[in-house]
């Protein structure tokens, strides 16, 4: 009588599970895990025949699961309280700070993202005025309790490479400029990036501007004032879905003044849809909105600011992180070139890019440095 009773429950479980998902919609886009989900497929013939039929449901159906963010956030649960891990797929929270697990460091991805740059130094920046090189650092260097969980060693990350950089000399032949460090992380604080995401804020970024424009010898400070904020709610950052969070999500806040809104921008990525913008705003509320930054990556854009008569040029290598801040270095920059090596391999860069009299500075977050094989060449 037990076991009946056991399997009755059973498929009365099952019934109700087919039931919630026959009559909940189905939805596009998943904000959390940010990303479009799989829709019901077509059901005719030929997909019906297809050898492919059993795994396209199969997919459809875990996208299209009923209370799906419910079901990922209890294996989290169950992850944390019940089995007693201190992270739940490589994800934990400290003091509602979201960080990801990131190890070890590859000590030899480090060193070859150095040849990379200085191979990019030789080749292309015997004609540029100052070169310069900077780590952006890992949100969870700044976690306080950093010594419990397994993350990238920044003080050794940037070691290495100042250690490979020193190498860097006058061949007797051709020009060579040498490279000198922007620290960034004395600049830099937890509070500094979102709960729920990799990424700075822009609003926090006067040391670290600042930092930056006084090492190219521009001395100048950012004024805060002068700016107006706007701000947007929830912003749901990468973390967020991977760590099948039930908060609020983070405030995304964006600096305007009239100087910003009359930048004018080239964004040589025919693909996208948002172009020729610094703020793209249309990008809130879809699956990635930090993407209001230029609106997402692109491998090549150039920013002119006609309110700056100086002529300087200031040449960018940078990752994602370099959408937010680069609004502001163009403050005391006639023009700035954002340059993606993600997207652009830097082989090509005489095709594209001029570096005569330009500031350089190569700026990456550590995951960049930790994987250089993100640093195309080709």
């Amino acid at each position: 009588m037990k076991h009946k009773i056991m399997t009755i429950v059973f498929c009365a479980i099952l019934l109700a599970g087919f039931a919630l998902n026959v009559v909940t919609p189905d939805k596009d886009i998943s904000f959390t895990e940010r990303r479009p989900l799989d829709q019901m497929p077509v059901l005719n013939k030929d997909f019906i025949f297809s050898k492919d039929t059993g795994e396209v449901l199969e997919e459809y159906l875990l996208d299209q699961f009923w209370n799906r963010d419910g079901v990922r956030s209890l294996k989290v649960w169950f992850d944390r309280i019940v089995l007693r891990k201190s992270d739940s797929s490589g994800l934990y929270e400290i003091n509602g700070h979201l960080f990801k697990m990131d190890y070890p460091l590859n000590e030899n991805s480090v060193i070859k993202a150095a040849d990379k740059i200085k191979d990019i130094n030789t080749k292309f920046l015997g004609v540029a005025d100052q070169v310069a090189y900077s780590i952006i650092p890992d949100k969870a260097h700044y976690n306080p309790l950093k010594d419990k969980y397994l993350s990238l060693d920044y003080e050794k990350m940037e070691s290495i490479l100042t250690e490979q950089m020193e190498t860097v000399s006058d061949n007797g032949q051709t020009r060579i400029p040498a490279m000198g460090y922007v620290a960034l992380e004395p600049t830099l604080e937890l509070d500094d990036y979102y709960y729920t995401d990799l990424h700075w804020k822009q609003e926090n970024l006067k040391e670290t501007v600042e930092a930056i424009w006084n090492y190219f010898g521009i001395e100048a400070e950012l004024d805060m004032d002068e700016f107006t904020v706007k701000d947007y709610a929830p912003f749901y950052g990468a973390y967020y879905g991977q760590a099948a969070s039930n908060g609020n999500g983070d405030q995304l806040s964006w600096l305007v003044d009239e100087e910003i809104e009359n930048m004018i921008v080239k964004d040589f990525d025919e693909m996208k849809a948002s172009k020729d913008i610094v703020y793209a705003e249309e990008k809130l509320g879809t699956v990635d909105s930090y993407e209001l930054f230029f609106g997402g990556n692109s491998p090549l854009i150039v920013i002119d600011n006609p309110s700056c008569e100086t002529g300087d040029r200031l040449i960018l290598f940078r990752d994602s992180f370099g959408s937010a801040i680069a609004p502001l270095l163009a403050k005391e920059y006639s023009q700035v070139v954002l340059v993606d090596l993600r997207f652009l391999g830097y082989e090509y860069l005489g095709n594209f890019v001029d570096f005569e009299d330009a500031d350089i500075l190569f700026m990456w977050g550590q995951a960049i440095y930790n994987d250089s094989t993100m640093i195309r060449q080709r």
